[in-house]
C-alpha cells in the first residue's frame, strides 16, 4: 500500500513530467496559450489560478494572470450593464496587450469573454439589457479575433448552498450581499446554462468542474490537473497529413506546379484519405507527408521577404530569405460542411498564420498559384507546400509592415523586407533563398533565379 508521502511524490514527478511536455511543445507554437476560468462565485477560480500559476512558473513555463477587475469598477452597482461592459472591456484590452507578448507562454483570464456573455445573458434576463443591446454585445465579443484566441475554457459550478457557506464562513455578518444571496445565485445558474447552449459551439473546448464536494485542497488538484492534461494536448497542435505513397501514385513532381487538376487531386488526398494527429507525432514519421499552406504578398511590383533567425543556427531555415508565409494545415483550420471544404481551410490556415506571425488581417481573398515540393533533403520530402499569391492593394499596409521584426515564443524572429521584384535585387540574396521560395521566384514571378545563380558563381570565379 502507498503511503501518504509516497502518493505525494509519485503525483509531484508526474506533473513535473507534464510541465515538460508542455514546455516542449508550447516553444512551436507562435502565441501563447490562453484559459479562462468561469463560473459561479465562491466556486474557487481564484484559488486555482493562483495555483495553476504558480506551478507554472515554477516548473520553467511563464504564465500571465489577467485578475477579474470587479473589485477596481469604479461604477458601484455591479448589476449595471455599464459594470460588467467596463469589467469586460478592462480584461479585453489587457488580454489584446498580452496576446501580442511574446514574454509569456500561457495567460490564466479570472472572468473574460464568455463569462462577460453569462452577465450579458443574465442582465437581458432580469430587464436591465435590451435583445437588440444583448445581439450587439454577442456579436462583438463572439469576434473570430476575440474568441478564437480563448484555447480553453474551464466553467467551475457548484451549489448555491455550497456558494453561500463559503462566502459567509470567514466573515463576522450572516447579511447577504447584492450578488451572495439565492436568489441573484439561482439567476446566474440559469443564465450560465443558457449561455452553454447558445455559445458552446463558439468556442474552441470548455470543461465543467463542480467542486461542491470537494475539499479546498482536492478541488484545486482536481482542476489543476484537468488545465494541465489539456494543455498538454493544446500545445502539441494537430495537424494534417497522408501517406507519401499516395503522393507519388498520384501528384509525382518535383519544383513547382500550376497545374490546377494536380490541386484537385490533391483536394480529393485531402477528403477521402488524409489523417491528423499530434504535430510532435507526425514530425517523426518518414512516411508521412505534412500539407503547408503558403503565401507570397506582392505590392506596386514588390515581394515581401522573410528572414527567420532562429534561436539556434542548425534550424533548416535559420538566416535564410523566405518568399512565403504560412504553415501547417491544422484540424482547427478544417471547414466540416458534409465533407472538408479543402480550399475554405486552406485559406482559414493562411489568415491564421499570417495574423499569428505578422499581426496581419486580410481584406483580399488569397488566389491559388500552385504546388511545390522539393526533395533536396530529407526533412522537405515530408513537407508539400500549396503556394497562394497575396496582392496587397494599398501601399499603406506594406509599409506598415515593411522593415519590421516579430518576436515569437521560441525566441525565434521573423524581419520583413519588400524588395523590388527584379533579377538585380536578388543578386545579392540569391546564396540565402530557400528551394521553395527559389522555385515560386522562377516559376510564379519570372526571376531568372538560375540566371542570376550562374552570373554570380562566374563573377565570383
Amino acid at each position: 500500500m502507498i503511503n501518504k508521502d509516497e502518493n505525494k511524490k509519485e503525483k509531484i514527478e508526474y506533473y513535473k513530467q507534464l510541465a515538460e511536455d508542455i514546455k516542449k511543445n508550447i516553444q512551436a507554437r507562435k502565441r501563447p496559450l490562453i484559459v479562462e476560468f468561469s463560473g459561479l462565485p465562491k466556486s474557487g477560480k481564484t484559488t486555482v489560478i493562483n495555483s495553476l500559476s504558480l506551478f507554472l512558473r515554477r516548473n520553467g513555463i511563464p504564465a500571465a494572470v489577467l485578475s477579474e477587475r470587479a473589485s477596481t469598477c469604479p461604477i458601484k452597482n455591479k448589476l449595471h450593464p455599464d459594470f460588467n461592459i467596463w469589467t469586460a472591456n478592462m480584461t479585453l484590452s489587457q488580454l489584446l496587450a498580452l496576446k501580442q507578448s511574446s514574454q509569456f507562454f500561457v495567460i490564466l483570464i479570472d472572468r473574460g469573454i464568455y463569462d462577460s456573455l453569462i452577465w450579458m445573458n443574465l442582465l437581458n434576463n432580469l430587464g436591465k439589457l435590451k435583445s437588440e443591446e444583448l445581439k450587439i454585445f454577442e456579436t462583438y465579443y463572439l469576434l473570430d479575433r476575440f474568441r478564437k484566441s480563448i484555447d480553453l475554457v474551464i466553467y467551475m459550478e457548484c451549489s448555491i448552498e455550497k456558494s453561500l457557506e463559503r462566502e459567509f464562513k470567514d466573515l463576522l455578518t450572516d447579511k447577504e450581499g447584492s450578488i451572495m444571496n439565492k436568489a441573484f445565485l439561482t439567476d446566474f445558474l440559469s443564465a450560465s446554462k443558457q449561455s452553454y447552449r447558445k455559445y458552446s459551439d463558439h468556442f474552441s473546448q470548455i470543461i465543467s468542474i463542480d467542486t461542491s464536494e470537494k475539499k479546498t485542497l482536492e478541488g484545486v488538484e482536481e482542476v489543476v490537473s484537468a488545465v494541465l492534461d489539456s494543455l498538454k494536448v493544446l500545445s502539441d497542435e494537430e495537424i494534417l497529413f497522408f501517406n507519401k505513397s499516395l503522393f507519388a501514385e498520384r501528384l509525382n513532381f518535383s519544383g513547382l506546379t500550376n497545374d490546377v487538376n494536380k490541386f484537385k487531386v490533391l483536394e480529393r488526398i485531402i477528403k477521402t484519405n488524409s489523417d491528423k494527429d499530434k504535430r510532435s507525432f507526425v514530425e517523426n514519421q518518414p512516411h508521412s507527408i505534412q500539407i503547408i499552406v503558403m503565401a507570397y504578398i506582392v505590392c506596386n511590383k514588390k515581394i515581401a521577404l522573410f528572414t527567420k533567425r532562429e534561436i539556434t543556427a542548425d534550424k533548416r531555415f535559420h538566416n535564410k530569405r523566405i518568399a512565403w508565409i504560412g504553415g501547417h494545415l491544422q484540424s482547427a483550420d478544417i471547414e466540416e460542411n458534409g465533407e472538408k471544404t479543402v480550399l475554405k481551410s486552406m485559406l482559414n490556415c493562411l489568415q491564421r498564420e499570417i495574423f499569428e506571425e505578422i499581426s496581419l488581417s486580410l481584406d483580399s481573398r488569397p488566389v491559388f498559384k500552385g504546388l511545390t515540393y522539393d526533395r533536396t533533403n530529407s526533412k522537405s520530402l515530408q513537407h508539400l507546400g500549396v503556394v497562394f499569391q497575396i496582392d496587397l492593394k494599398d501601399e499603406k499596409i506594406m509599409n506598415s509592415i515593411n522593415l519590421k521584426a516579430y518576436k515569437e515564443l521560441s525566441g525565434q524572429e521573423i524581419e520583413i523586407e519588400f524588395v523590388d521584384l527584379t533579377p538585380k535585387a536578388f543578386s545579392e540574396r540569391i546564396d540565402s533563398i530557400e528551394p521553395w521560395s527559389y522555385s515560386i521566384l522562377e516559376s510564379l514571378l519570372s526571376i531568372d533565379m538560375e540566371g542570376i545563380s550562374t552570373e554570380r558563381q562566374l563573377v565570383l570565379f
